[in-house]
């Protein structure tokens, strides 16, 4: 496969090397599965591109061809991303949400805008979902920029929150403005013309102005974007769950640690998370025991352990098919 750039060719197969090489950082790495430099990983196309004005555009339309988890540590910033189609997992320090386009029925799907902070360095991962198509344009923000816009009212204090609040993320529904931005930058971004750059450039300081203007329609943000309380809600239950992944809990215990209702709490993770409580456990206990792994602290049997399995070989089926290895080669 030949790069042009930053980009590849839309109906170019990328291998590990490629994508590592568009991603333009030095820390980007691979967790899963085990792939070879020149093993395919997307088939599609993958932008990665800085603007001069300081931010930075990242645009995909591409098919995983594998559960694909990468990781890096992020430098701070703001990003704001519209998805057309497809899903991922992402992780936020210890943070873990489902983003992407929403289903609506019948084959159809509900573009949906995300804007997470990064508010200080932090491990970002994503994990891909194999098969899935993922169409999206995200806007990476320096800290600092938004206070430089000129932005008031309730998107300046928007701004301000996202700047402040690490690992803040929020989601609602795409306007039919921001998925005609998205769709014409995707369409646009293999180049040919004179001006490409400076158009793209344009659009990418429409899009951030159209996310931020939809902060100030109160209907708009109001479906998605979590609450003061809400988040604290879930904060609360996280930070339960994060000092007692070893210890037997239940729903109930979670839920009473957070102040709110089982019912409640499972309509909090599912709205703000995109996923079960148990889910959101089950994932964080995979992860600490991976990290475990990793740093050559123990045995797989303690791994498992730890994740809150009796039986190894019940660890290893739920680690094989989230990460698509086996726990023994996460070992040192």
């Amino acid at each position: 496969m030949s790069l042009r750039g930053n980009q590849n060719a839309v109906d170019d197969a990328l291998s590990w090397q490629d994508l590592a090489s568009l991603a333009r950082e030095r820390d980007y790495q691979l967790i899963a599965p085990d792939l070879g430099p020149a093993d395919p990983a997307l088939r599609g196309m993958f932008v990665r591109s800085p603007l001069r004005s300081g931010l930075g555009v990242h645009m995909s339309d591409a098919i995983d061809l594998h559960d694909l988890t990468t990781r890096i540590v992020s430098s701070p910033g703001i990003v704001v991303a519209v998805f057309l189609e497809g899903r991922a997992a992402i992780s936020l320090g210890t943070r873990h949400y489902e983003v992407g386009a929403r289903p609506a029925g019948k084959g159809r799907v509900t573009p949906m805008v995300i804007a997470y902070s990064m508010a200080e360095p932090d491990v970002f991962e994503r994990r891909g979902i194999r098969g899935q198509h993922v169409r999206k344009v995200g806007i990476r923000i320096p800290l600092g920029w938004l206070g430089e816009a000129g932005l008031d009212g309730t998107a300046g204090r928007l701004a301000a929150r996202l700047e402040a609040d690490h690992g803040t993320l929020l989601a609602l529904p795409a306007s039919q403005e921001l998925v005609r931005l998205a769709s014409l930058m995707l369409s646009e971004a293999g180049g040919g013309t004179a001006c490409h750059g400076l158009m793209q450039e344009a659009r990418a300081f429409e899009m951030v102005a159209k996310v931020f203007q939809m902060a100030t329609v109160g209907e708009n943000m109001a479906p998605a974007a979590p609450s003061c309380r809400a988040e604290t809600r879930i904060r609360a239950a996280q930070e339960y769950m994060a000092a007692h992944l070893e210890e037997p809990m239940t729903l109930a215990d979670v839920a009473s640690h957070a102040c709110v209702s089982i019912s409640t709490l499972q309509r909090l993770f599912r709205e703000r998370l995109g996923m079960p409580v148990w889910d959101y456990l089950r994932r964080f206990r995979l992860e600490e025991a991976r990290r475990f792994l990793e740093r050559g602290e123990g045995t797989v049997t303690e791994a498992a352990l730890r994740a809150g399995y009796t039986s190894p070989a019940n660890f290893a089926t739920a680690f094989k098919r989230e990460y698509g290895m086996s726990p023994r080669r996460c070992r040192p």
